[in-house]
């Protein structure tokens, strides 16, 4: 997120500086832009609001009263929410796999668990790149997978 009191909006501009003006924060990786109002403009640039609407940014404006630190910090708090419940996922898919690789049917166990942990479909393909196994199920007649082409190519390790 990028906040912003507006400085470099101080003189008029164009609708196309705007467009322009977001098209290089998307670019550059910025996914939402805070526009702090009230410092020294009332409210945020009806051709700023155009510009992030076709561009799909999103645009928070922060109040005068709001401190750009109290953003910053509710930002990095929502991304550290985010991290640590993509570990704790992770650290449980892996767990869930691991035991699924020691039940009696282990490869196919494996398979299977982990298209339950994904909530995808799991294929494995053999030396020759036929299709072997697919988790959940047998693909339908419409399924990428049904057909699944050879490769042509062997996939034999050297001796």
């Amino acid at each position: 997120m990028l906040l912003t009191t507006g400085r470099q909006f101080a003189e008029v501009l164009t609708d196309a500086f705007y467009f322009d003006y977001v098209t290089r924060l998307r670019d550059r990786g910025i996914v939402c832009l805070g526009f702090g109002t009230e410092v020294l403009r009332s409210g945020t640039p009806d051709a700023l609001v155009a510009a992030c609407q076709s561009r799909g940014l999103p645009l928070v404006e922060v109040p005068y009263e709001t401190p750009f630190i109290a953003v910053a910090r509710a930002a990095g708090d929502l991304v550290a929410e985010l991290r640590y419940a993509r570990n704790t996922w992770a650290l449980s898919a892996q767990r869930a796999i691991a035991l699924a690789a020691l039940r009696p049917d282990g490869l196919s166990a494996t398979l299977s668990e982990l298209s339950r942990q994904l909530g995808h479909w799991v294929a494995l393909f053999d030396m020759s790149g036929s299709l072997d196994r697919v988790f959940p199920g047998t693909p339908s007649r419409g399924h990428p997978l049904h057909a699944a082409p050879s490769t042509g190519r062997s996939a034999k390790r050297p001796s």
